[in-house]
C-alpha cells in the first residue's frame, strides 16, 4: 500500500514538472541578454526586437550599449522574453542632437549649447555610425531567428553584405 502511494506521488510530481516545463512558466519572461556585432565590430545604439514566430504574444525589445551588449524587456525593464521562437529585427538610427526647451525664463547660454552640440558630435564619431542592411529590419526577410530560453548568451552577428 505504501509503495502504491509512493508511486502515485512520484507520478504526480513528474506530471507537474513536465506540465510546467521543469519549472519554466510560459507566461513569465526568461532573462535574455547578449551582444550584437556588424562585420565583427560591436554595434552601439541598435534597436533589437524579438517578434514571436506565428504571431501572438508580446514582443521583447532592447537597445545595445557601446560594447554591443543588450538586455531584453517584455513587460518591465530587463525582464527578458517569453518562452518561444522569435524572428529578430535590428535597426539603427542616429540619435537626435540635444534639444533645449524654449520659453524658460533663463535658457541655456550660447556656450552651453555649443558644448552640448560638440559632445553630441563626439559621441556620434565614437559610435562609428553604422549602416545596417534593410533586410535585418524586414519581418518577411530577416534571416535572424532566436529561441527563448537561449542556450547561453544571445549573439547576433550582422553582415554589411549578405551572401
Amino acid at each position: 500500500m505504501k509503495a502504491r502511494r509512493l508511486g502515485v506521488l512520484v507520478g504526480a510530481a513528474l506530471v507537474a514538472l513536465v506540465g510546467t516545463g521543469c519549472g519554466l512558466n510560459k507566461d513569465k519572461p526568461v532573462k535574455v541578454s547578449g551582444t550584437i556585432t556588424l562585420d565583427g565590430k560591436p554595434v552601439s545604439g541598435a534597436a533589437i526586437q524579438f517578434l514571436r514566430e506565428g504571431g501572438g504574444g508580446p514582443p521583447a525589445h532592447g537597445q545595445s550599449k557601446e560594447d554591443g551588449s543588450f538586455v531584453l524587456t517584455t513587460y518591465n525593464e530587463g525582464d527578458g522574453a517569453l518562452i518561444g521562437d522569435y524572428k529578430v529585427l535590428v535597426t539603427w538610427e542616429e540619435p537626435p542632437p540635444p534639444t533645449f526647451r524654449s520659453g524658460e525664463e533663463k535658457g541655456p547660454s550660447r556656450d552651453e549649447v555649443q558644448r552640448a552640440l560638440e559632445a553630441h558630435r563626439a559621441k556620434m564619431k565614437k559610435m562609428n555610425t553604422v549602416s545596417i542592411p534593410a533586410i535585418y529590419n524586414d519581418l518577411n526577410k530577416t534571416p535572424l531567428r532566436q529561441r527563448v530560453p537561449p542556450q547561453g548568451k544571445v549573439e547576433i552577428h550582422l553582415a554589411s553584405t549578405l551572401k
